[in-house]
């Protein structure tokens, strides 16, 4: 992670010292005051900038010392430099482009609450290698309490699309991650429940325990299946947004916003709603020619997704879409008569051979009636 974050391979470079406090024994013992701040010996690391404020700025292959702090830990350091620094100098970045708060985001709310209440535009900048802001940060390191404290202060342009890419990533990680800005915890009837087993167990024994927890369960199922279907219906709501915006969109906007690869990678995947909502809002998908010059419906057939493949038979260009022939000159019935590496995937997980070779001829026979 040290390397990643700020360079530390090159371990051995010397501290870049500014102004007149540049004596090997001024370096010599900038290296033992960084290394203090490693241990989270403040008290040593106290004494050297009393005696040398200015190296608060100055760094080593580590970045600064609110950088060495950050990054292993020391929150008492991290707010007794936050308490001496500067808004500008909390803006310093290490080699490698990350601030400390970039740093600290990843990992430790208690850092960040510290140095965003000092500076808020921390929040805006950007370690530009990675084309990530720290929010997006946090989100990719799975720190949710981070991420909505972030969201809390972030000004929404600071997300719009002329800002860069900042938002429609963060998006993109809050849905592979299913964090729609809501907190679904257990019920109070769960918990109280809980409670209640106990005093069962201490009054009426093991049997009328066991009853108890098995309607525990039971409860806690129920709320899984509710978080499911909140997921679900947040999931639509953002579809159907997504949707209304491509409508409006041209064909090169199309081609920038990755429309084509979001279709594709549904019907890879068999979600059959992100299709067909896509489709509904711009019908000429149906008939676009993808990667290889394949139709969408070749890829629905390659993957076995019959259910993808189904949406064919509702479809008025029926007959046209089955004369598609890709740039290999294969037809979907050749598409059918092949194993990719995806259908061979999905084969899989049928048992036996003889369930898998029928489920092929299936797939095989089942091109008789697209034309019917």
């Amino acid at each position: 992670m040290a390397a990643e974050l700020s360079g530390s391979e090159n371990s051995g470079s010397d501290a870049e010292l500014s102004g007149s406090e540049n004596s090997d024994e001024i370096r010599h013992e900038f290296r033992a005051f960084c290394a203090a701040v490693r241990r989270g010996d403040w008290e040593e690391a106290r004494e050297f900038l009393t005696l040398h404020p200015n190296v608060i700025t100055a760094t080593d292959s580590w970045g600064t010392a609110l950088h060495n702090a950050t990054i292993f830990g020391h929150e008492q350091i991290v707010e007794e430099l936050v308490q001496l620094m500067t808004e500008e100098q909390l803006e310093i970045k290490d080699g490698d482009g990350w601030t400390a708060f970039a740093c600290a985001v990843r990992e430790n709310i208690k850092m960040v609450e510290c140095m965003v209440t000092k500076n808020k535009k921390l929040l805006g900048i950007a370690v530009e290698p990675l084309q990530r802001t720290p929010i997006v940060i946090a989100a990719r390191n799975d720190q949710w309490d981070i991420v909505r404290y972030l969201y809390s202060l972030t000004p929404p342009q600071d997300l719009m699309p002329d800002k860069g890419i900042y938002g429609s990533e963060l998006v993109r990680i809050c849905l592979e991650a299913k964090q729609f800005g809501i907190q679904i915890e257990p019920g109070h009837s769960v918990n109280d429940f809980r409670i209640n087993i106990q005093n069962q167990e201490n009054e009426q024994g093991n049997r009328r325990n066991n009853t108890g927890y098995i309607v525990l369960n039971v409860n806690v199922g129920i709320n899984r299946i509710r978080k499911l279907k909140l997921i679900h219906v947040r999931s639509r709501q953002i579809l159907d947004f997504m949707c209304e915006v491509i409508k409006h969109l041209n064909d090169e906007e199309l081609k920038d916003y990755y429309v084509s690869d979001a279709i594709v990678v549904a019907v890879e995947n068999g979600i059959v709603d992100v299709v067909t909502s896509l489709c509904k809002a711009r019908p000429e998908l149906l008939l676009t020619i993808y990667k290889d010059g394949k139709s969408l419906f070749h890829y629905a057939v390659e993957c076995r997704q019959e259910k993808v493949y189904s949406l064919l038979y509702g479809v008025r260009q029926r007959n046209l879409i089955t004369t598609f022939i890709d740039d290999s000159d294969k037809s979907m019935l050749h598409c059918a008569g092949m194993l990719s590496p995806l259908a061979t995937e999905k084969l899989d997980r049928i048992p036996g051979a003889a369930l898998q070779m029928q489920r092929e001829r299936q797939w095989y026979k089942g091109f008789g009636q697209t034309d019917k």
